[in-house]
């Protein structure tokens, strides 16, 4: 996954990536009610954050605002 990124960056492709010390890819959205009882990290809290991140992400890659100019705004929209 890192890689990928790294090719993307080089290449001057618009990405984000994100990496969470527990739980595996594509277990859902992290959200007790999506969890099994046997399986302990998916309900998980910090990890389920990844689905707001990446609604954030895409409304920055396609909104057309420019985040550097906006950062103060933008920040506060999002907490």
């Amino acid at each position: 996954a890192m890689a990928y990124e790294e090719a993307l960056f080089k290449n001057k492709v618009k990405c984000e990536a994100h990496m969470f010390d527990i739980g595996y890819h594509g277990y859902s959205l992290a959200t007790p009610e999506l969890s099994t009882e046997d399986i302990f990290w998916q309900g998980n809290p910090h990890t389920a954050r990844w689905f707001n991140l990446s609604l954030e992400w895409l409304d920055h890659l396609f909104s057309g605002i420019n985040y550097d100019e906006n950062k103060d705004k933008l920040t506060q929209l999002y907490q």
